[in-house]
C-alpha cells in the first residue's frame, strides 16, 4: 500500500512538472520571431556598423569647418658659440632655451567645399540608414517564408497521420474479410504494404518538420533549438475571389515605401554634392592663421641702471615668457592656375558617378517592377489553384469513400483502393501546398505596399 502512495506522489509530481514546463515553454509568433531577427541577426548588425562608420564620417566633414588649434614647446641646449635668438647677441657658453608656441587657422572660403562634403555626408549617412532597413525587410521576408513552412510542413505531419490511421482501420477491415473468405490474403499483403508506406511518410514527414524548425531557429540564432516552438496561428483563405490592386497600384506604394528606393536616390544627391566639391577645387581659398609664441634664454640677462651703475640680473623664466611674446594674424589667399588637370578630372569623374547614380536608380525601379509583376501573377496563379485543388480535393475524397465502400464489398481490388487512396493524399497535399503558396505570395505584394509582414 506503501509503495502504491510513492509511486502515485512521484507520478504526481512528475506530470505537474511536465505541465509547468510546458507552460513555460516560449512559444514564437512569426512577429516575435521577425523583431527578435532584426535586432541580433548578423548581416543587420554589420549594416548597422556600416551606419556607425558614415555617422564618423559625417562628424569628420562637420569637424574640418571648425578652426584647428595646436600647441607644442621645444628643448635646446647649445654648446660653442651661438646667437641668442632673443637678443641677437653672440655668446660662447653653453646654454639652454626654450620655445613655446599656439597655432590656430580656419578656412574662410573653399569653394563651398566644406559645406558640400558635410551635404554629401548626411545624403550617404541617410543611404545607409536606408539600407539597414532593406536588410531587415529582406530578412522578414525570409523569416515569413521559413515559418509558412513549419505550418506547412506541420499539417503535412498531420495528413500523413491520418493516412496512417485510414490504412490501420482497413487492415483490420482486409484481415476479418480474409478470415472470412471474402478477399484474398494477397489484398491483405497490399493494404499492409500500404500501411507500412503510410508510415515511412509520417516519419519523413516527421523529419522534414524537424529540419524546418531548425533551421528557423538557427537563422534566429536559438541555442536550445530542441525547445524552440511557434505559435499556430490559423490562416484562411476567403471563398470567393479576392480582388488584388493592380500592378501599377501596388508599384506606386512600393516606390513611397522600399528603402532601397530611398537608399538609391540619396546616393543620387550624394553624388551631385560630390560634383559641387570636386568643382571646388578650381575655386581661390582664403583662410585666417593666428600665432603666438614665447620662450626663455639661460643667457640673456636683465639689466637695471641704478644711479650710474648698471647692474646685472638674471632674468627671470616667466618674465622671459612675458616679454618674449610674440603674436601674429595673416590671411593666407591661394589662386589654383593650373594643378596637372585635376580639377577637370576630378569633375569628370563626379560627372559619371552622377550618371552611375541615376542608372542605379533606374535599375532598382526596373528590379522592383519586375518583382512586383512577378509576384502579382503568382499570386493570382496560387489563389486560382488554391480553389481548383480545393475542388479537386473534395471531388477525391468522395471517390475514395465510394472506393472503400466498393472495396469493403469486394467489388474492386487492393490496387484500385491503393490507388484511390493515394490520389486523395496527393489531392489534400496539392490543397496545402498552394494554400500556403499563395499566402506567402500574399505577403510579397503586401511587403511591396508597406503592409508590416504578419499572420492573420
Amino acid at each position: 500500500m506503501q509503495t502504491k502512495k510513492k509511486s502515485l506522489i512521484i507520478l504526481t509530481f512528475f506530470l505537474l512538472f511536465c505541465s509547468i514546463r510546458g507552460y513555460n515553454q516560449e512559444v514564437w509568433s512569426l512577429e516575435k520571431c521577425i523583431m527578435h531577427a532584426r535586432k541580433n541577426n548578423l548581416q543587420v548588425k554589420l549594416q548597422e556598423y556600416n551606419l556607425e562608420l558614415q555617422k564618423t564620417s559625417l562628424s569628420q566633414a562637420q569637424s574640418k569647418i571648425l578652426p584647428n588649434l595646436n600647441a607644442g614647446a621645444s628643448q635646446t641646449f647649445t654648446f660653442g658659440r651661438a646667437v641668442d635668438r632673443y637678443t641677437n647677441n653672440f655668446f660662447d657658453q653653453s646654454t639652454s632655451s626654450n620655445n613655446f608656441y599656439l597655432s590656430s587657422s580656419v578656412s574662410l572660403f573653399k569653394g563651398l567645399q566644406n559645406y558640400n562634403s558635410v551635404q554629401q555626408e548626411k545624403f550617404n549617412l541617410q543611404a545607409s540608414i536606408m539600407d539597414v532597413e532593406k536588410t531587415k525587410n529582406d530578412i522578414s521576408l525570409s523569416l515569413a517564408a521559413n515559418y509558412l513552412q513549419i505550418l506547412f510542413n506541420q499539417e503535412q505531419l498531420k495528413n500523413a497521420e491520418q493516412q496512417v490511421e485510414i490504412s490501420n482501420q482497413q487492415v483490420a477491415r482486409t484481415q476479418k474479410m480474409v478470415a472470412a473468405g471474402k478477399l484474398a490474403q494477397g489484398d491483405l499483403l497490399d493494404i499492409q504494404a500500404q500501411q507500412a508506406q503510410d508510415a515511412l511518410t509520417v516519419v519523413n514527414a516527421k523529419n522534414t518538420l524537424e529540419v524546418s524548425q531548425l533551421a528557423l531557429a538557427q537563422f534566429l540564432m536559438i541555442e536550445n533549438a530542441s525547445s524552440f516552438k511557434i505559435e499556430n496561428p490559423t490562416i484562411e483563405v476567403k471563398d470567393s475571389i479576392m480582388i488584388l490592386p493592380t500592378i501599377d497600384a501596388i508599384y506606386a506604394e512600393a516606390l513611397k515605401n522600399l528603402p532601397e528606393v530611398k537608399s538609391a536616390e540619396y546616393r543620387l544627391m550624394s553624388s551631385q554634392k560630390a560634383l559641387l566639391f570636386a568643382k571646388g577645387y578650381a575655386s581661390p581659398t582664403l583662410s585666417l592663421q593666428a600665432n603666438y609664441s614665447s620662450g626663455y634664454s639661460s643667457v640673456r640677462k636683465n639689466y637695471e641702471i641704478v644711479g650710474t651703475t648698471t647692474i646685472e640680473k638674471d632674468y627671470l623664466f616667466f618674465d622671459q615668457l612675458r616679454d618674449n611674446a610674440s603674436k601674429s594674424i595673416g590671411f593666407n589667399l591661394n589662386i589654383p592656375i593650373f594643378n596637372n588637370f585635376q580639377v577637370r578630372d576630378a569633375v569628370s569623374s563626379a560627372k559619371i558617378n552622377i550618371l552611375k547614380a541615376q542608372n542605379n536608380i533606374d535599375v532598382t525601379k526596373n528590379q522592383i517592377y519586375k518583382d512586383i509583376q512577378q509576384a502579382h501573377v503568382n499570386a493570382t496563379a496560387c489563389l486560382q489553384k488554391y480553389f481548383a485543388s480545393q475542388k479537386a480535393s473534395v471531388a477525391t475524397s468522395e471517390a475514395f469513400v465510394y472506393a472503400q465502400q466498393k472495396y469493403d464489398l469486394g467489388l474492386i481490388s487492393s490496387m484500385d483502393y491503393n490507388n484511390a487512396k493515394a490520389k486523395l493524399t496527393k489531392a489534400q497535399s496539392d490543397v496545402l501546398q498552394a494554400k500556403y503558396d499563395y499566402v506567402f505570395k500574399l505577403k510579397i505584394l503586401d511587403f511591396y505596399r508597406g503592409v508590416q509582414v504578419e499572420l492573420k
